[in-house]
């Protein structure tokens, strides 16, 4: 009985192996929430069986970096939530160097989360996720099925639904303009809200021994790679313009420049805020990503090497 449980399981296991091989293997596949998704990535990067050339750390402020716009010897393993720090950890723990790593300078005062690396490096369970494709986080069936239920029932039902019945009803109605002025009021001040708090914490001074640290962790980390012959480029993400002169963003700036001098390390340009607007103060969203990331690509081909 157990033999054939465990036969039975092995030919399950075969089949969906094989249907993933075949069918929906490159299907991007995002996760359900964050951690899943940084998950997901992360796992994405150290099971290729190609290293890329060219690797985006970073945290959420990166994230919004558009992959679909970037060259194709590119992989922006930047991490919503994270820092710098968990990105590095990745490259350095299983000691794959790439011919070039982009190092988001904006959130360097946030420290690395080791339970991520943790769940990333179990000895038992990194070996099983490299030899096991379903036991990847995006590979396992619940997540498949989520993904392509979800897929279907927007490309398929509520789509069609919404912009051939219930949108030309609410626009008879005239009721979808009425609650996306109210909409666009409460997001003005809370928006209005949201960057004042921010300006008061990046007006604060950095707690020195915190930022000494991180700085000291960074070092470590980026001469490990540059030992390894990686080179290191450094970029700043646009945040809202109120925040470009702010303590922390100049101390930050004072910081790398120090620890990293400019004649031995590359800097892309700074982006102009005011040229950029965000979500909420940090994140940048649709048009302003897509900005960003083509002058992230045009600073990049004029300032690094082939």
């Amino acid at each position: 009985m157990i033999l054939k449980s465990i036969g039975t399981t092995f030919l399950l296991l075969a089949a969906y192996s094989l249907y993933l091989h075949n069918s929906v293997a490159d299907k991007k596949i995002e996760g359900q929430h964050q951690w899943q998704d940084n998950t997901i990535k992360a796992q994405d990067y150290l099971y290729a069986n190609e290293v890329p050339d060219n690797i985006i750390i970073g945290s959420s402020l990166s994230c919004r970096i558009e992959s679909e716009l970037l060259p194709e010897n590119f992989y922006n393993l930047s991490l919503g939530g994270q820092s710098v720090f968990d990105g590095l950890e990745i490259l350095t723990h299983q000691q794959i160097f790439p011919k070039r790593v982009f190092v988001e300078m904006n959130m360097v005062k946030r420290a690395g989360d080791p339970s991520f690396g943790k769940s990333l490096f179990n000895p038992i369970l990194f070996f099983l996720r490299k030899e096991v494709v379903p036991m990847r986080e995006k590979d396992q069936p619940a997540v498949y099925a989520l993904h392509s239920s979800i897929t279907f029932l927007g490309e398929k039902i509520y789509d069609p639904f919404t912009r051939r019945l219930v949108n030309p009803m609410l626009n008879k109605l005239n009721f979808s303009k009425k609650e996306d002025n109210n909409a666009s009021v409460a997001t003005d001040n809370f928006y209005d809200d949201l960057i004042k708090k921010q300006k008061t914490e990046f007006d604060m001074p950095f707690n020195e021994v915190a930022i000494n640290d991180r700085f000291k962790e960074l070092k470590a980390k980026i001469a490990l790679l540059k030992k390894q012959g990686t080179e290191i480029v450094f970029f700043e993400m646009p945040l809202h313009p109120e925040l470009e002169n702010t303590i922390q963003m100049k101390e930050i700036r004072k910081l790398f420049l120090q620890n990293f001098p400019a004649d031995s390390f590359v800097y892309l340009d700074k982006p102009v805020y005011a040229d950029y607007t965000t979500t909420d103060g940090l994140h940048l969203g649709g048009d302003n990503a897509k900005k960003f990331t083509h002058f992230f690509i045009d600073d990049v081909t004029a300032k690094v090497s082939k």
